[in-house]
């Protein structure tokens, strides 16, 4: 067995198990969906569990999409913010909104807080030669 090691970190951390743990860490994925790879193996996918489901409106035990965690753990935002942008923008342009300020409004409605911290990434300290 190989292990690698991987920084998950938010914002790409989920790319990391649709890469390598749903591509049996393999170099590329290989397959079309994240449904396909659990379908292909006889694993039941992943599904949403626990407290705080109701307020986002997803019920318990429902599929986990790669769009879902794209949104939720790639960017911050509600598991569903694509389907949520669009009806909050063609409803805001419907009262009468300018583009942009539909635009605002749909992304403020999927925003769950503040965005991730994006942090400079340095390389590792490199081997100093020591002068005695």
């Amino acid at each position: 067995m190989v292990a690698t090691i991987h920084r998950v970190a938010a914002g790409n951390g989920y790319q990391y198990y649709l890469r390598k743990t749903a591509a049996n860490d393999r170099t590329a994925r290989g397959r079309s969906s994240l449904s396909q790879y659990y379908s292909d193996h006889g694993e039941a996918p992943g599904r949403w569990h626990g407290t705080g489901l109701t307020s986002l409106g997803i019920a318990a035990g429902t599929e986990v999409t790669e769009a879902q965690m794209k949104s939720l753990f790639g960017q911050g935002l509600h598991p569903n913010a694509e389907q949520i942008k669009t009806e909050v923008f063609q409803r805001q342009i419907a009262l009468g909104a300018n583009d942009r300020d539909a635009t605002r409004a749909a992304e403020k409605a999927t925003k769950l807080g503040n965005k991730f911290a994006v942090y400079k990434v340095s390389s590792p300290p490199s081997a100093r030669s020591s002068r005695s």
